[in-house]
């Protein structure tokens, strides 16, 4: 054998090898079923199925992982994927106009969050792997005297994590879990968002609403992806940003806005604005249940026109 075939001979030995082991990378992670594929299991395949009511924002990597649609597919930063809904509680709000029996559905508009922690870590003050509070399940209802878990039960303030600085924030505002910490200042650090405006020194001018509140978090679980929900407080709408940005910081953003947080996620404006559409169905909803508590004056329609003629 010449020594020009010897080294093609050699030549693809390697690309076969190469080619191999790229291979055996690539297949390193299962590739699911195709029924548990989201694309799959959310068509109507000829009988009754549950439909998913989030919208959804992911990157590409999420969507191939999940079998979720491209057009979900958007410029999502510090975060793999994000879901908005708003939940029907498990609650109502009864005793309007003085009648046990007027009572309005209670709702909530809710926001999960997917970060991959090997690219965006988070500055977790515990080893507990998941959390959530209790005023969202029945453990709302059982009150004690006694041995009740300062508030994990009625969604109160929060112990600060051990050894933090806490932060004043938790002074204003409560119903959150607070997992978060700063290893080498040792304070405490907060979600807030900016429902209100889209610059940064304005992230708490829109009152409470600026504060995230955490209902849950468990962490590396689906797909290595840490899943955290916030709850968006009692608007179902964000107002008036094209982007809205999470940030996980220490000092309120109107005190220290040139302070870069410790975590950053930004949501597109697409996604925004089907967040916004979802919200003004149950604005819309709240307003006509509203109106229905004051009978309009006999001499009034109730599409508001005279009924005396002219």
């Amino acid at each position: 054998m010449t020594k020009q075939a010897i080294h093609r001979a050699l030549v693809s030995i390697w690309l076969v090898c190469g080619l191999a082991g790229a291979m055996a990378q690539q297949s390193t992670k299962p590739t699911p079923p195709n029924y548990q594929r989201y694309e799959v299991h959310q068509s109507f395949q000829g009988s009754a199925y549950f439909k998913d009511d989030n919208i959804w924002i992911y990157n590409r990597e999420f969507a191939d992982t999940f079998g979720m649609p491209l057009s979900g597919v958007a410029g999502l930063k510090g975060a793999a994927a994000a879901a908005f809904r708003v939940e029907t509680m498990n609650y109502r709000n009864c005793g309007f106009g003085g009648q046990d029996d007027r009572c309005m559905t209670v709702t909530l508009p809710m926001l999960d969050i997917y970060i991959d922690e090997n690219k965006t870590p988070l500055p977790w003050a515990t080893e507990q792997q998941a959390d959530w509070l209790g005023e969202h399940s029945s453990v709302r209802w059982l009150h004690q005297a006694i041995n009740s878990p300062r508030g994990w039960r009625s969604g109160a303030m929060m112990p600060p994590p051990k050894d933090s600085i806490p932060n004043s924030t938790y002074r204003d505002y409560w119903g959150s879990l607070r997992p978060h910490i700063d290893a080498k200042t040792k304070q405490e650090l907060v979600w807030y968002i900016n429902d209100g405006s889209d610059r940064v020194k304005d992230l708490t001018n829109n009152g409470g609403n600026n504060y995230l509140i955490l209902l849950a978090y468990r962490r590396k679980t689906l797909d290595g992806l840490t899943v955290l929900s916030f709850q968006l407080g009692t608007s179902a709408t964000p107002g008036s940003p094209r982007e809205l940005t999470l940030r996980l910081q220490a000092p309120r953003p109107i005190l220290e806005p040139s302070v870069e947080p410790h975590v950053r996620v930004v949501l597109p404006s697409s996604f925004v604005e089907a967040m916004k559409a979802l919200g003004q169905t149950k604005k819309d909803a709240d307003k006509n249940f509203y109106r229905s508590l004051f009978k309009p004056p006999s001499e009034i329609n109730s599409d508001g026109k005279s009924l005396i003629t002219q």
